[in-house]
Order: structure tokens, then C-alpha cells, then sequence
């Protein structure tokens, strides 16, 4: 039976700890305007979900139910390289070529805190810098596994890049392709979200069929995280998004929302994660805090 776990006890035990990691990571950078930029947008706000799961899913596969101190979590590495693309990736997002957003986690985005030639170069700097991370703090874990781990999370930002680049083309388009739709997604949010789990559980060394289901697990979570964002742009707050509400609809974008509607896409999200959630048990690792994330992606306001 699953232990109630609250989502926000769960983002308190973790994220302080992550964030001194991160803090050290960039410690001994230059005090240079590329580098401040860079800063401003890994060091400030954000929950670490993408992070938490990495490190949960290392200790699920473990069967601790208990915290694993940072620096002993196997997946540690991942967890921080995971945070550092989805942070440039962020950047990146947020510029005028691209979805065009003042506002990045309550506060102004990093090309309008900066501008939009630094902003550019933090972020292609936060989409090759967390190799080297990944590879340097990524411990006890054998060469070859590590050589998967590493060509499978490049191919992850690949797909991430290619998802953001379907999704400006698609905009403003009447198009009503549903695995269009689901390709995009899974590319464009998926991916990233799924190498947190997927590529955590394999260094943990889960055996086939936990990976497999885990992976299962990550492709239903990375959609309906997808699809709620979806929602949360229509039925959300620019205050409470951090981000400015409305955008989908303003940009005509290709979205859950605007093919099946508020109600029926909330159905949608709701069948992903109940069946994300079954897949995830009886596999023999301790599924609780994944279980808890779960609910917690269709149920947040942000």
C-alpha cells in the first residue's frame, strides 16, 4: 500500500540539498556577463522535479525508502546535468524567436534581465556544459553503462531541440493529427523528462523489466505534465504560472486543450498517470515518492 507522501514535504526534503550542488557546480566560474546570466537562471526558483526524479527513482530502484544522502545517490550526476539543460532549455524557450516570454518563475526572463545575444549563449552553454557534469559526478557506475547513459541523454537534448523546432512549425497551423501531436510533446517535453527516470533507473542497475516499466512510467508523466500545461495556460494565472497564462491560445498553438477541449484533456491526463502509476508496482522497488510525483503533475497549479 502506498505511504502518503505530501508533494511539498517531498520538494523541502530535496531541494535545499540539490541546491547546494548546483551552487558549487558554478562556484569557481568567471564573474564574467555570460556567466551571471548563467547563474541567474539555474541558481534562482524553480522546484527541481526533473532532478527529484532522478534521485527518487535511484532510491526506488534501491528500495529506499528513505533519502539517500546526495553525494552517495548514483544518480546524482544525471540529476544535476537533467536541471541544468531543462534551465537552458528554458532560456532558450523564452526567447522573442521562440515562444516569446517576458517572465520566466515569477521574475523576468534571463534575455530581458540580460539580453537576448547572452541569454542565447547561456543557454547553448546549459545544453553541452552538463555532459561534462554528468560524466565527472556520475560515480561507481562501470564504463560501458556509463557510455549508454551518456549517448542516451544527448540523444534526449536532440530530441528536446527537435520537439521545439516542431512546435514553431506547427504553430498557427489547423492541423489535427493526434500522434503528430503526441510526437511533438514527447520530443519537445517528454524526452528530457524520461531520460530523469529512465537513464536514473539503469545506473541504479534495475534489471530489464523494472527499466521497461519505469520507461513506461516516464512517457505517460512526460505527457500528461505536457498535457496539464496545457490546461494550466488556459485555467491559470500569469502570478501563479510565473510565466504569462494565455500564450497557447494567443499563438494558435497546437495543444491538447485546443484539440479535445479543457474537460476531455483533463480526462486524458488523468488516464496517463493511473496508468503510469499501475505500471510502477509490483516490479519489486520502492515506488511511493514516484507515485506521489505522479499525482502531484496533474493536480499542481504551476
Amino acid at each position: 500500500m502506498q505511504t502518503k507522501i505530501n508533494i511539498k514535504s517531498l520538494i523541502k526534503e530535496y531541494k535545499p540539498d540539490f541546491q547546494k550542488q548546483l551552487e558549487t557546480l558554478v562556484k569557481g566560474f568567471e564573474e564574467t556577463r555570460l556567466n551571471e546570466s548563467i547563474k541567474y537562471s539555474i541558481l534562482d526558483g524553480g522546484k527541481r522535479l526533473r532532478a527529484i526524479l532522478a534521485l527518487i527513482t535511484a532510491e526506488a530502484v534501491r528500495k529506499s525508502k528513505d533519502k539517500i544522502e546526495l553525494p552517495k545517490n548514483p544518480a546524482l550526476g544525471l540529476a544535476l546535468a537533467v536541471e541544468l539543460v531543462h534551465c537552458g532549455s528554458l532560456i532558450h524557450d523564452d526567447l522573442p524567436c521562440m515562444d516569446d516570454d517576458d517572465l520566466r518563475r515569477g521574475k523576468a526572463s534571463n534575455h530581458k534581465a540580460f539580453d537576448e545575444a547572452t541569454a542565447l549563449l547561456a543557454g547553448d552553454f546549459l545544453l553541452c556544459y552538463p555532459i561534462e557534469v554528468l560524466l565527472n559526478k556520475t560515480q561507481d557506475v562501470d564504463s560501458f553503462k556509463l557510455h549508454q547513459v551518456s549517448v542516451e541523454f544527448t540523444r534526449a537534448i536532440r530530441s528536446m531541440i527537435a520537439g521545439q523546432a516542431l512546435d514553431l512549425e506547427l504553430t498557427g497551423k489547423e492541423i489535427h493529427d493526434i500522434e503528430l501531436l503526441k510526437k511533438m510533446q514527447a520530443l519537445k517535453t517528454g524526452a528530457l523528462l524520461k531520460s530523469s527516470i529512465r537513464l536514473a533507473a539503469i545506473i541504479a542497475e534495475a534489471n530489464k523489466e523494472q527499466i521497461e516499466a519505469l520507461s513506461f512510467f516516464a512517457d505517460n508523466l512526460g505527457l500528461a505534465f505536457q498535457i496539464t500545461d496545457d490546461i494550466l495556460d488556459v485555467t491559470g494565472s500569469t502570478k501563479d504560472l510565473g510565466k504569462t497564462a494565455g500564450k497557447d491560445l494567443n499563438q494558435n498553438k497546437f495543444t491538447f486543450v485546443k484539440e479535445y477541449g479543457l474537460e476531455q484533456a483533463k480526462l486524458i491526463a488523468l488516464k496517463l498517470i493511473e496508468e503510469a502509476k499501475d505500471k510502477i508496482l509490483d516490479i519489486g522497488i520502492y515506488p511511493d515518492k514516484l507515485l506521489t510525483v505522479a499525482d502531484y503533475v496533474i493536480s499542481r497549479n504551476n
